[in-house]
Order: structure tokens, then C-alpha cells, then sequence
């Protein structure tokens, strides 16, 4: 009896967990996605997308910026329809808005139709500190 009790136990944390886990992305995409996006898109001058393109004969959904003339992104070295392999648009924004005083860097690749992704040039895109 012991022992299905402690299973029980177990087994309710275990779903508690994931319950909290589920939650607690659900908020951060919220919160970066939807509420704090347009802030951080204005400060630093882009918008995003997410195409389809091909990766190893698939068609795939990936993170695309689309940087402003003279904004932030674009005066670091994105263009538009570069591909941003290194976050994912969640991480992408928390990136950008908790940056302060410190470089971050980004793997990107062209985007737009053209090679598959895995025979596309990798590009490392620093963006300076935000001061």
C-alpha cells in the first residue's frame, strides 16, 4: 500500500512539473512575443517572419528578421530575410531586451529561396553592447 501511495506521490508531482513547465513557457512567449515585442522592435529597427524553406528536401517554419535602414540590427550586419539559427523567437526577444551593457552574438544564414539551409554559408552577427 506503501508503495502505490508513493507512486501516486510521484506520479502527481511529475504532473505538477509539467503543468508548471507548460505555464511558465506559455507566459514567456506571451510576454516577449506579444507584449514587449513592439518595444523592442522599435528600439532596435526590424520585424520578423517566419517562412517555410527548405532543410534537407522538408520545408521547415524558421525565424527570419527583416532589419530597418539605419536601425540597430542593420548597422550590426543583418539583411533582410536572414535566417536566425541560434534562438528561437521567444530567446530571440528576451535576448534583445535583457542585452543592457554586454555583446550578443547571433548564427544566422541568408534567407529567401536558394540553396537548402545546410549548404548555406553561416554568418556570426555581433551586436554590439546596448548603452
Amino acid at each position: 500500500m506503501k508503495t502505490l501511495r508513493y507512486l501516486l506521490l510521484v506520479f502527481a508531482l511529475v504532473v505538477a512539473t509539467f503543468i508548471g513547465w507548460a505555464w511558465w513557457i506559455g507566459d514567456q512567449t506571451r510576454l516577449y512575443q506579444t507584449e514587449l515585442a513592439p518595444q523592442i522592435e522599435a528600439i532596435y529597427g526590424f520585424k520578423v517572419s517566419t517562412p517555410q524553406v527548405r532543410v534537407h528536401n522538408k520545408r521547415r517554419q524558421v525565424l527570419a528578421v527583416h532589419p530597418d535602414k539605419n536601425g540597430l540590427l542593420y548597422t550590426a550586419g543583418f539583411r533582410d530575410d536572414d535566417i536566425i539559427l541560434s534562438h528561437q523567437m521567444t530567446a530571440f526577444y528576451k535576448a534583445l531586451h535583457h542585452q543592457d551593457d554586454k555583446a550578443l552574438t547571433f548564427n544566422i544564414i541568408d534567407g529567401g529561396d536558394g540553396l537548402p539551409l545546410n549548404q548555406r554559408e553561416l554568418r556570426k552577427i555581433t551586436l554590439p553592447p546596448n548603452k
